[in-house]
C-alpha cells in the first residue's frame, strides 16, 4: 500500500470523526507534501515526531515573522532573536505534541483494531474483504 493510499484512508477516517479538517489535514501539511514530503496526519504520527515538526515550522518562521518586523527595529541581537525563537518553537511544539496524544492514541487503537480483525478475518475465513463486506 502507498503512502497515498494511507493518507487517503487515514483522512476519510479523521473525516467521520468530529475532528475539523483544518485540524487534521493542516496548511503546513498541505505544503510539505506539495514539497515531496511524506508526511502523516498528526493524529497518527508519534508524540517526538509531532514535537520535532511543530517546533521547527513554528520557531522558524515566528522567529522571522518577528526580526523582520519588530526585533531588527528594536535593536535585538541576532543571538537573542535566535534563542528566542527556539525557545519560543520548542513551547509550541510541546504544546501541539501534547494537544494530539489523545487523538493519537484513539487513532492507533482504532488502526489497531481494523489490522487485528481484519488479519483474523483472513486467516479464518480465507476470503477477501469484498467478499466479508458482500456477505453482510
Amino acid at each position: 500500500m502507498s503512502f497515498q493510499d494511507k493518507l487517503e484512508a487515514a483522512n476519510k477516517e479523521l473525516s467521520k470523526t468530529k475532528i475539523r479538517k483544518l485540524s487534521y489535514n493542516p496548511p503546513i501539511l498541505l505544503l510539505l507534501r506539495k514539497l515531496g514530503l511524506d508526511i502523516r496526519p498528526f493524529h497518527y504520527s508519534t508524540f517526538l515526531n509531532n514535537f520535532i515538526l511543530a517546533s521547527l515550522w513554528f520557531g522558524c518562521v515566528w522567529g522571522l515573522l518577528m526580526w523582520f518586523t519588530i526585533w531588527q527595529y528594536s535593536q535585538m541581537s541576532v543571538q537573542l532573536a535566535v534563542i528566542v525563537s527556539l525557545s519560543t518553537g520548542l513551547l509550541f511544539g510541546l504544546f501541539m505534541a501534547l494537544y494530539y496524544i489523545p487523538n493519537h492514541l484513539k487513532m492507533q487503537d482504532s488502526a489497531g483494531i481494523i489490522n487485528a480483525l481484519g488479519k483474523a478475518l483472513f486467516e479464518d475465513n480465507s476470503c477477501s474483504i469484498v467478499e466479508i463486506n458482500n456477505a453482510a
